[in-house]
Order: C-alpha cells, then sequence, then structure tokens
C-alpha cells in the first residue's frame, strides 16, 4: 500500500470510493466541497490502481486543517473490506499506517470523523489524541411516521400536537433571503453575528438545490403570517443531516420549532437511510434532540497532540463558555 495525493483528473475516482466506503458520505464529496469554495487536497491509499483508503484535508475559516463549519464529519474512509473481523481491521490498520507519516506533518490536524469510524489505535499509538462526541441518529428505513411519532418524548408530541391544532403552517421550499433573515436573528440573539455571509450561503444553497441536496423547511403562523422558524437538510440516499436551524424569538410561538423538526424528520422517510441531527455537546441543546427519539451515537475528534492544536482547543472552549454561558 502507498500513500498519494490525488490530482484533479482522479477526484471522480474518489467520489465513486466515498459511495462504497462506510465511512464515506455527502461531506466527503468533492462536488459538496466545491459548493462553499473549500480548500482541500485528498491523500489515498492505494494497492496497484485501486484506492483502499483516504482522507480530505481541508481547511476551516481561519485556514486551520480542521472542519469547515458545513462538513460535519470527515476523517478517515475505508473500503469496505471483505474477510472476518480481524482481517478486515488489519487491512484499516495497513491503510492508517500508509496515511499516518503524512498526517503527523500536520501540525494542526484536527477533524471529527464519521460515527462509522472505529479504529482508533493507530493514531492512539503515534500520539494522537482523541475527543468523543455525540449525535443523535434516526433510523428512517424501518420507521413510518406513526412509530417515530410514538418514539417522541411524552411532553414533545404534546408540543407537536398544539402547534397541530393551532394550524402553524409547514412550507418546505422556503425563499433563501427569508431563510437567511431567521438564522441570522437566531445568531443574533446568541450574541454574534450569522457565520456565513450571504452571498456565499445563498451560492452554496443554489448549487445544492440543482443536485436535490438539500431542502430548506419552515413553519409560518397563520394569524401573523410571519415565517418563525426554519431548518436545513442536506441529505442523500444515505443521510440527512440538520445542517441549519434558526428560530425568530422575537414571533416565535409555541411547538413551532418542536412542530418543524419532527415533519422535517417524517419528510425524510423516502428520500434517506437516516436523520442526523449532527450533535452537540451545549447540554440544552443536547437534551432538545434527545427527545425526537433517535439512538445516541459517538464520534470521535482526532487531533495532533501538539501544543498548538492544545492551545486551540482551550480557545475552543473558552469561546463557548463565553457564548452559551457554559
Amino acid at each position: 500500500m502507498k500513500a498519494r495525493y490525488l490530482d484533479l483528473s482522479e477526484y471522480s475516482e474518489w467520489n465513486l470510493f466515498v459511495d462504497k466506503s462506510p465511512q464515506g458520505s455527502i461531506y466527503t464529496k468533492t462536488w459538496y466541497l466545491n459548493s462553499f469554495d473549500a480548500i482541500y487536497r485528498i491523500l489515498a491509499v492505494f494497492n496497484d490502481n485501486e484506492i483502499l483508503g483516504g482522507v480530505v484535508l481541508t481547511k476551516n475559516e481561519i485556514g486551520l486543517f480542521s472542519n469547515p463549519m458545513l462538513s460535519k464529519y470527515l476523517g478517515v474512509l475505508f473500503f469496505p473490506f471483505d474477510g472476518n473481523e480481524y482481517m478486515k481491521e488489519s487491512k484499516r490498520r495497513n491503510v492508517l499506517k500508509a496515511l499516518i507519516p503524512f498526517l503527523k506533518k500536520i501540525r494542526t490536524f484536527n477533524y471529527t470523523f464519521s460515527t462509522e469510524f472505529n479504529s482508533y489505535l493507530p493514531f492512539y499509538w503515534e500520539n494522537f489524541r482523541d475527543t468523543t462526541h455525540y449525535t443523535y441518529q434516526i433510523d428512517l428505513l424501518n420507521n413510518d411516521k406513526e412509530s417515530l411519532f410514538r418514539g417522541l418524548y411524552s411532553k414533545l408530541k404534546t408540543e407537536i400536537m398544539y402547534a397541530e391544532k393551532n394550524n402553524y403552517r409547514l412550507v418546505d421550499s422556503v425563499a433563501f433571503n427569508d431563510f437567511y433573515f431567521v438564522l441570522e436573528k437566531t445568531f443574533k440573539k446568541q450574541g454574534g453575528d450569522a457565520p456565513w455571509k450571504y452571498d456565499k450561503l445563498e451560492q452554496y444553497v443554489n448549487i445544492l438545490k440543482k443536485t436535490k441536496n438539500i431542502e430548506l423547511n419552515g413553519v409560518y403562523c397563520n394569524s401573523s403570517n410571519k415565517l418563525i422558524a426554519v431548518a436545513g437538510l442536506l441529505y442523500d440516499d444515505r443521510s440527512c443531516y440538520l445542517i441549519f436551524n434558526g428560530v425568530d424569538y422575537e414571533n416565535i410561538k409555541r411547538g413551532a420549532n418542536e412542530f418543524l423538526i419532527f415533519y422535517s424528520i417524517v419528510s425524510m422517510l423516502k428520500k434517506s437511510n437516516r436523520f442526523d441531527f449532527e450533535g452537540s455537546m451545549i447540554d440544552s441543546i443536547e437534551s432538545f434532540y434527545r427527545k425526537f427519539g433517535g439512538e445516541r451515537v459517538s464520534f470521535m475528534r482526532i487531533y495532533n497532540n501538539n501544543l498548538l492544536n492544545y492551545f486551540f482547543a482551550k480557545l475552543r472552549m473558552l469561546y463557548r463558555r463565553v457564548k452559551y454561558k457554559k
């Protein structure tokens, strides 16, 4: 096995590999990364001419090798190896042995990996470290609207029934301008500005609308005809991700966001295999997601264990404590 960086001409081959890989997702497709002008290279491991593994090395908004805001799961992807579990893990470790010498040279290597990645030990042995994160995932293949509703927390059911009784209006194609306005108000309520510029986010949404990989849902209050909550769903046939969620706190009505998210999940029943909330370590948000009845699933943030990453991790924690008062 040999590792090398891919040429642009090989990106179509990479995208086909992503479709095969258990760790693959829309986040690791080149056309998705291009939709928000990500700066990235792809390091892949080959056996002859076949890709057996690889990693997208993209930079975040401040130029570090870490997840950009619009790409939740990156990290190492593996070929779906055959054989017993011992042999499959041995092959995965051989892929990592080829990749890690390259990754050790990246001082700010710091990515959240797929929920399907569980081969951390070779990183640990090479002095990388990890932090465990959690998300909630809902099986869409083996559920319907009724079973999804039965799985909800009882008080959440009450909020949704209240919204239904008051005839909140659900829209599955909110105009981008209105959608962005609610997102912006959400961040201002939290004490900051929206992290995405209007033009850049509009470009991203328009590209993904053409490929049919995004929906902008919203809830209107009938009495005021105001858009009071929005949800952006990024999806393919494998997974749907709650990539945006915003609330107009000045005009919000009881049960509106709960109603919106539940019916956004329902809308994906025939479009994707699972719904992923993308996780949060903020207790109030985690608790809210947990009420929808999904399975708690762990995923790892793996990073190069050095002083630079230690500094940025502390800075990130301080920022979150100040912003969310945690």
